[in-house]
This record gives C-alpha cells, structure tokens and sequence, in this order.
C-alpha cells in the first residue's frame, strides 16, 4: 500500500516513473511568515487546490477577471491554466497540488473544458477531517487522497458551469504539450511553432499575451 511522507510538504509518487502525484502544504500562522504575498502568473502540469481557511486570497488569472477566495472558500486550478495569487497579511490556507491520475475519469471527461470561474464552497464536513490527518502526519493511502480528490471535485462540479476551451486556451494547451513533451530537447520558438503549423512570430506574441509569460520564461 502507497503511503504520503509524514512531511509538512507531503509527495506520492507512481512506482513506474517515480512522478509526483500528490503535493500538500499547509500555510498557517504557526508555519509561514505573516506578512502578504504575491505568487506570479505561472503554469503546471497539475490541478492544484487552494483551501482557506481564514483571510483571503485574491487569485490571479491570465485573460480572465481576477477571484477572490474568502475564508471557507476554496478554489480549483485545471492542469496548464495559467494563475497566480496574492494573499493578505495572516490568511490561512492550504493548498494542495494534485496530478490528473487521482481524478483521471474527471479531468478525461473535461479535457477540452474548462470552469467559468475557479472559486466554490466546499463541503467543510469532507475536508476538515481529511485536512486534519494531513496536519497529523497521518499515513495517507492513495484511495484516501483520491476520495478526498472526487469529493471537492464533486462540489465544484454541482457549483461551477464548464464550458468548451476557446480557441485561443486550446491554442495554448497544444503550445504546452508540444513544450513539456520536448522540455529536455534544447528547443526554441520556431520548433514549436513549426510542430503546430503557426508562423514563429505569431506564436512568439501569442504566448505573450494568453499566458503573460515569456517563450522562455514559459519554457
């Protein structure tokens, strides 16, 4: 049986690629310097949770209206959707990074949508005691972390409307794919715009502008 780490900072990973699939991190007053922050727009492979608890929490989306999460909000970030968050002085919260193949049959169903907004209530009766193992350093097993995954997965869906990706966030997913399947091929600007039939130019502002990133900074 598959095991999380007793850390305050918890992985589980795939035996066959030794590839993260569960990430925790627990930001309370007792473990993170008080004062506010802002985390810059960036892109992951994983679907990532923040769970707050008290304070707030302003998320930052790329092309879209900023979010705020309040305290017992939480909010849920799709594999390569570009985000970002600030949070205010003494906000609790925990966020919690989770690969696709803890929720596949969701993330497959919806692989060309995406939500409306990212913020929805939880069911505080599911998460508090999942969130207080976790605290514990409990021993977690995988069939654990992907109920507790389904559950917050299933509020979301009874909460927010999905839709179809536009163009332009379906553009960007095949630029993300192409990139994280040749991230240690050396490759530049034009392999990537000539792998998807763009002009090199095109792809180079379009970056820019959908993600907020940089070719390189992106890559």
């Amino acid at each position: 049986m598959a095991y999380l780490p007793k850390d305050d900072i918890k992985f589980l990973r795939r035996s066959q690629d030794d590839s993260a699939l569960f990430a925790f991190k627990e930001h309370s007053k007792e473990l993170q310097n008080v004062n506010a922050f802002e985390m810059a727009i960036h892109i992951h492979s994983n679907a990532e949770l923040l769970i707050v608890k008290s304070g707030k929490i302003t998320l930052l989306m790329s092309n879209k209206e900023n979010e705020t999460i309040e305290a017992g909000e939480a909010a849920l970030l799709f594999p390569f959707q570009p985000h970002g968050y600030s949070r205010e002085i003494n906000t609790e919260y925990f966020r919690i990074s989770f690969s696709s193949f803890l929720a596949k049959s969701f993330f497959k169903a919806n692989e060309n949508k995406i939500g409306e907004q990212a913020v929805f209530k939880p069911s505080i009766e599911d998460i508090e005691p999942f969130l207080k193992k976790l605290h514990s350093k409990e021993k977690l097993t995988l069939y654990k972390a992907k109920g507790f995954i389904y559950s917050i997965l299933s509020d979301y869906i009874s909460q927010i409307t999905l839709s179809k990706k536009n163009l332009d966030d379906q553009l960007l997913n095949r630029i993300i794919f192409y990139m994280d399947e040749h991230k240690r091929d050396q490759i530049t600007v034009s392999d990537v715009a000539n792998a998807i039939g763009y002009n090199e130019k095109y792809i180079s502002r379009f970056i820019n502008k959908a993600s907020s990133l940089s070719f390189t900074t992106l890559l």
